[in-house]
């Protein structure tokens, strides 16, 4: 999921929606409901609080909100099908899946299965509101650019009835989501091909003269190292190899020897027939030593490995070489384009981050990576630094 939400109109980018009562409202944090509501628990007043502040914004990007609603509505479809999953504020479903299945081994009262509901409903609710949160991000940025999306495409691609509407059924049915959902994760995705469309025309070309250099000066780099053309068989014993060799010895092609077994033999061999083996091909040393040491067109093995005991004969050697400029020059330009579309990459990553990361603030207990409010670890695995 990239982000949820309702139809956007794009004379001016809206907030996130759904089909929660009440998303898309921009009441403020102390919003409170019109009428107190008698209760006599603590978790009869939280149930009442939950309900009465369902149109609450737990995150504001800017002058977006995503409010507790629209969030509740994307936790379910995270959880879509499952038995029991967790709903607050009372999670009843929940709280009688977990005692029926017997999860614990000592019995648990009806408040600690409520806690262990709550911490699964906070697995959902945390990735759903980090998705939600860089789904407004990028409408930002796309509105910062002057990047639009292409309405007529939106509207054929997200009918149920238009040209992929068995796809978008099948969506519909599989995960909950509504249609005005469905939109919004295709309007998602083509704001950020756009973005990423625009920075890619900002990756300088890379010209023949630069390939030329870079050819000069790495030179070494581009040596096509010596190669075999052999013929290999694998068996599962020392015998079983041992046999193998002498049929051969005897006439028999290691084609015809090949056919009679059902152990997998080497990836890339045909009828026992390898082709431009290079030395760090083979994944273990000891047979491609005996390879790369062999006579032509006489017989070598058994030589053991992990993976079996190897029978093979060199029909063919190719002395290494230098690779030409002409040979090298995809390669080249190939490495020189991506090391510059990752640098323009990184630079817009990095101030798209810090740009927005600062416009998203969040409340507390609803605080995720892309809050101004988060505080990552050492720990914590690290975003691709080239990835919006």
């Amino acid at each position: 999921m990239l982000a949820p939400g309702r139809t956007i109109t794009f004379a001016v980018l809206v907030a996130v929606g759904c089909a929660a009562p009440g998303c898309g409202s921009t009441a403020s944090h102390n919003t409170a409901p019109a009428e107190p509501v008698a209760s006599t628990t603590a978790h009869d007043r939280a149930t009442n609080q939950v309900r009465a502040t369902a149109r609450n914004p737990v995150a504001t990007i800017g002058d977006k909100t995503i409010t507790r609603g629209i969030l509740e509505h994307w936790v379910s479809i995270a959880s879509h099908g499952q038995i029991g999953a967790p709903e607050p504020p009372d999670y009843t479903a929940c709280i009688e899946s977990l005692r029926s299945s017997g999860a614990s081994t000592s019995p648990q009262t009806t408040e600690q299965l409520r806690s262990a509901c709550r911490r699964q409903y906070d697995e959902l609710s945390k990735p759903a509101l980090s998705s939600l949160i860089h789904a407004q991000w990028l409408i930002g940025e796309a509105a910062d650019q002057g990047l639009k999306v292409d309405e007529a495409k939106l509207k054929r691609e997200s009918s149920p009835s238009g040209p992929h509407g068995e796809e978008v059924r099948q969506t519909l049915t599989s995960t909950g989501e509504t249609t005005s959902d469905v939109k919004f994760n295709l309007l998602v995705s083509q704001l950020s091909d756009r973005i990423n469309r625009k920075l890619e025309r900002q990756v300088p070309t890379v010209t023949r003269a630069q390939v030329s250099k870079y050819y000069k000066r790495h030179r070494t780099s581009f040596i096509v190292p010596e190669q075999r053309d052999l013929y290999v068989l694998r068996t599962a014993s020392d015998a079983a190899a041992k046999k193998a060799k002498q049929e051969i010895e005897g006439g028999a092609s290691f084609a015809t020897i090949v056919k009679k077994t059902s152990l997998q033999q080497p990836g890339g061999a045909q009828d026992g027939l390898l082709l431009g083996l290079r030395p760090n091909n083979w994944p273990e040393p000891p047979l491609s030593r005996e390879i790369f040491h062999a006579h032509l067109k006489t017989l070598g093995g058994p030589v053991k490995i992990s993976l079996g005991y190897y029978v093979f004969e060199v029909i063919r050697r190719v002395p290494a070489r230098q690779s030409t400029l002409a040979e090298s020059a995809p390669e080249i330009a190939g490495q020189l384009h991506q090391v510059r579309h990752d640098r323009i990459f990184s630079r817009f990553v990095a101030a798209f981050r810090k740009k927005w990361t600062s416009r998203t603030n969040c409340l507390p207990g609803y605080v995720v990576k892309y809050c101004r409010q988060y505080r990552s670890s050492k720990a914590e695995s690290q975003e691709a630094p080239n990835v919006l």
